[in-house]
């Protein structure tokens, strides 16, 4: 290998330009010691841009990153969220734009300082092949040359480090749906409640128990509760309304939660309104679309029928009489109208009988233990529904329930019982009240020849059989499922009225009598959102290329601060690079573009000088082994 003096001697003897060896024509930028002053002088030059600007898009882009995993989330005021739900494309844009401009902030120092720097490491030999690779990563161009692993290698790393640094950046910045969930709490009637079983022992009750199956609020969804649970047994979709509230196939005898008080004054008597049961934990955000979701307290029943013949002398005990209707003004005998009168020989819930004309759906219930059964029976065009005995079990379940809107008149309430935790309720008075309201249903659904519970259980059966077909399978599973329904409506009245003041109670339920409950409040939005502990691989590409950036400025700053000023070159710059190897310090470098010469010009080490009437100058130094 030749010495740097060597070099420079054959250099001189070549070209005939320097007198001596002292150089005298020829002075080797970096080659004079500078005052240590000069130091900081070079530190606030170009390193301080482009280690200051690193550290501006770092520290800009992590505490941005900080922030949202501090606080959670960091959601736009609601103007602009309706902005951005109008203008999506538009906001993906602006996204992009201001990522891909930081990104190439970033990449442009990156750029910047690896050129510098190899600039200021000139002062000291460096091989022709190292020149070349290291200037092609600072252009973020590949170096694919099997004989340089370590370079290609070390060129594929940052490119793509340098380029998926606007992926990261709108990953991070872009503004997305969001949906900010804010804890609730609430309380409702509890109906396992031990003082409600002694309040139903006294009567204090009877007006929730017994009057509520026959407020004109409340009879036309009763039917519609029963067809709704029949319809979504055979998967036909089917809603209702309860106090003015949408339900989707079930209340699952629920009282809907709510943040403000109801007025009930239309819907029980005397009773001026249903407090407002939910308390948030914090302050609910405002969103485009809004919606919660409690775990509440539930009422159902499990309902059995099968078909039976029944008599006075059967158990149960069922009397049935046919009579006709007598004119009321001449006492004169109408035989074309006649009425059927069923009476439970037993007893009876409530205390009345059913009588219809030909056209007839009757029912009678009765406490058997702390269940109940129902007997029904039919004629005429309902004929079809024959004579049933149904077992009827009420429990008391958990429920979870989906308010689609904060507006609950907007929305729709969905429900959905968990059949863990159900729990039997045996002589309650929510089961009595469902008994109850059951029986006047079907009273209350009789016209004169025609009964509503009948009509929509046979219109469900000529769905399911095309050639109208009357399986009794079918007639008792829709049957069940129409009472199982009704039941579920009734609990959820049962607890309005519970709930209201004035009425049973003269402030709302007391809090002895009351269960805790628990749910979240939705909020959607656009804005910003912790996703998980690792989000932050975003920003690694950006932070590595800043790392690897300061770190090489650094070093080569360090190394070179003994040596003066160095001439104006930027080895990127295709005009820089051609008049430093034209100023004729790479005489017989190179002999030809053929591979094997270029390889073994890679092997030369070079470094920048200047050359008086020339200006910058590329200056071969010695001769590698290897590149």
């Amino acid at each position: 290998m030749y010495s740097l003096q060597a070099s420079q001697n054959q250099f001189q003897s070549n070209q005939g330009l320097y007198a001596d060896a002292s150089c005298s024509k020829l002075e080797v930028a970096g080659l004079t010691t500078v005052n240590r002053r000069d130091d900081i002088r070079r530190l606030l030059g170009w390193p301080l841009i482009v280690i200051g600007g690193h550290v501006v898009l770092q520290v800009f882009a992590w505490t941005f990153f900080i922030m949202v995993e501090k606080r959670r989330f960091i959601a736009l005021s609601h103007p602009v969220a309706t902005f951005m739900s109008d203008h999506a494309h538009l906001v993906t844009l602006i996204g992009t734009i201001i990522s891909t401009v930081l990104a190439a902030a970033s990449s442009y120092f990156f750029s910047l300082g690896l050129r510098r720097s190899i600039a200021l490491n000139l002062n000291r030999p460096m091989t022709l092949g190292t020149f070349f690779s290291t200037v092609s990563i600072s252009s973020r161009s590949l170096v694919l040359d099997p004989r340089k692993r370590k370079w290609t290698l070390m060129s594929i790393v940052l490119v793509l480090l340098t380029g998926v640094q606007t992926s990261g950046l709108s990953t991070l910045l872009t503004p997305v749906a969001i949906t900010i969930q804010t804890p609730l709490t609430g309380t409702e009637v509890d109906l396992s409640s031990n003082l409600l079983a002694q309040m139903q022992s006294s009567g204090a009750l009877d007006k929730c128990i017994f009057d509520t199956g026959t407020l004109p609020a409340f009879a036309a969804g009763q039917t519609e509760a029963g067809y709704a649970a029949a319809k979504d047994d055979l998967d036909f979709p089917a809603s209702f309304t309860l106090m003015s509230q949408n339900f989707d196939i079930s209340t699952a005898g629920i009282l809907p939660m709510t943040l403000l008080d109801i007025n009930a004054t239309s819907w029980f008597p005397g009773v001026s309104t249903i407090p407002g049961t939910l308390q948030p934990t914090d302050d609910l955000p405002k969103g485009l679309t809004e919606r919660y979701s409690m775990v509440q307290q539930g009422f159902t029943a499990d309902v059995s029928c099968t078909f039976q013949n029944i008599s006075t002398d059967t158990t149960p005990a069922v009397i049935l009489q046919n009579d006709t209707v007598q004119s009321w003004t001449n006492n004169l005998v109408q035989d074309d109208i006649v009425y059927t009168q069923m009476n439970y020989s037993q007893c009876a819930v409530p205390e009345q009988s059913d009588n219809s004309q030909r056209n007839y759906v009757l029912l009678v219930g009765c406490v058997d233990g702390g269940n109940y059964t129902l007997v029904l029976t039919s004629g005429g065009i309902y004929d079809f529904l024959k004579t049933a005995v149904c077992t009827f079990r009420p429990k008391i379940t958990k429920v979870r329930v989906d308010y689609t809107d904060a507006d609950l008149y907007a929305g729709t309430i969905e429900t959905n019982t968990s059949d863990a935790g159900a729990v039997g309720d045996e002589g309650g008075s929510a089961g009595l009240s469902a008994v109850t309201t059951i029986v006047n249903m079907v009273f209350l659904s009789q016209a004169t020849q025609t009964n509503t519970m009948g009509d929509e259980i046979k219109s469900l059966i000529a769905n399911v059989n095309d050639d109208a077909a009357f399986v009794e399978d079918d007639i008792l599973g829709a049957m069940e499922n129409y009472i199982r329904g009704v039941a579920e409506y009734s609990g959820s009245v049962f607890r309005a009225c519970l709930s209201g003041k004035n009425g049973t109670f003269l402030a709302g339920v007391p809090a002895n009598m009351a269960i805790n409950t628990t749910g979240v409040f939705s909020s959607d939005t656009f804005g910003w959102i912790h996703e998980s502990a690792t989000a932050g691989w975003v920003l690694l590409p950006g932070l590595i290329v800043a790392l690897v950036t300061i770190s090489v400025v650094l070093t080569a700053v360090a190394k070179h601060a003994s040596y003066g000023e160095h001439p104006p070159f930027d080895p990127s710059n295709s005009r820089h690079l051609i008049a430093a190897a034209a100023a004729g310090g790479l005489h017989g470098t190179f002999t030809s573009t053929e591979e094997e010469d270029i390889r073994r010009a890679e092997s030369y080490s070079v470094v920048l000088g200047y050359i008086p009437g020339r200006g910058p100058a590329l200056i071969r130094t010695s001769v590698t082994e290897s590149v």
